[in-house]
């Protein structure tokens, strides 16, 4: 692959990614903001950490697996995202610098 053509699709995913998300904003404009519509936005973060994550513990490694455990046991106990993914990032990186 030239850089040339990896330059190409890196400004096309961006083009698409700023498009989807433009256009959601833009149509959050017309959905009231009831207690239901929150609890979905609010839950979807979640969702979407989830669905990233799961099929990197299934297909990794054992200090993936491990770290994914300890994300999360971590976001089970402070319901905090980022304090789940620093410490399941940190659990990984810590064991493979030791083994």
């Amino acid at each position: 692959m030239t850089p040339e053509y990896l330059l190409a699709v890196l400004a096309v995913m961006t083009a698409v990614t700023y498009a989807t998300r433009v256009s959601g904003l833009a149509a959050m404009r017309f959905v009231p903001l009831t207690p239901m519509v929150r609890d979905f936005l609010s839950g979807m973060a979640n969702t979407v950490l989830v669905a990233l994550v799961v099929p990197v513990m299934i297909g990794g490694d054992w200090p993936v697996r491990l770290g994914g455990a300890v994300a999360i046991a971590v976001m089970v106990a402070t319901r905090n995202n980022l304090a789940s993914i620093v410490a399941g990032v940190a659990t990984v990186a810590m064991i493979r610098g030791v083994v």
